[in-house]
């Protein structure tokens, strides 16, 4: 950014426009000495030269904490499979096992485990039908108001729909937002309604049954 900017604000063309005689410099200037800055080349290119090498070093940390996020949920998702596999594989010997070291009865033991099964299978099938049939009538709906990839764009509402509070609309207002800039504002207020109300329905009807 530093070489790019440098060499830019060399250019002959660049500092007749900034700092020549024409409307723009002559522009530029009053305004400078209006507010006490200094307009000159020097200047600018410091100024210039500040702001990459400001905005270079939050990039490049940006893209630091991204890689490491990757490669951090690329190895807890494999951690995860592990496990998985092994409680698939010995899942009746760690349940005997920690019964054995709890101190309830038998009975209250395999109560408790039931209720957790029963509670953590609802959770997981009762979210994941639900996001998944907002995916797919959101991306039906795209399809009919004329969003590009509907199948795409379905699939990443099926994934939002996870999030609380926000769903599938983080998907869905910023399209109906383009559809009413593109002229298409029927389009645009048929998509959030529908989405709205087929994720209401869903959120309070699906997931809580």
């Amino acid at each position: 950014a530093y070489d790019a900017g440098a060499s830019t604000l060399s250019l002959e063309r660049l500092q007749e426009t900034l700092f020549g005689e024409g409307a723009f410099a002559t522009s530029m200037r009053g305004l400078a000495d209006r507010f006490g800055i200094e307009f000159t080349p020097t200047s600018v290119k410091n100024a210039f030269v500040a702001v990459s090498t400001a905005v270079s070093g939050f990039l490049y940390a940006q893209v630091q904490n991204l890689l490491s996020n990757v490669v951090s949920a690329i190895f807890h998702f494999a951690l995860m499979l592990v496990a998985m596999f092994y409680i698939a594989l010995d899942g009746a010997r760690l349940r005997a096992f920690a019964f054995r070291v709890s101190p309830l009865p038998d009975d209250q033991e395999t109560m408790l485990a039931s209720k957790f099964a029963d509670v953590g299978g609802a959770i997981v099938f009762g979210n994941g039908l639900s996001s998944a049939l907002q995916g797919l009538l959101g991306g039906i709906a795209m399809a009919v108001v004329g969003v590009p990839s509907p199948v795409l764009w379905g699939t990443v509402m099926a994934i939002v729909a996870f999030l609380p509070m926000i769903g599938i609309s983080a998907v869905s207002v910023p399209w109906a937002a383009y559809l009413a800039i593109q002229g298409h504002t029927a389009a645009a207020i048929g998509l959030v309604i529908f989405c709205a109300a087929e994720g209401a329905v869903i959120e309070n009807v699906g997931k809580t049954k």
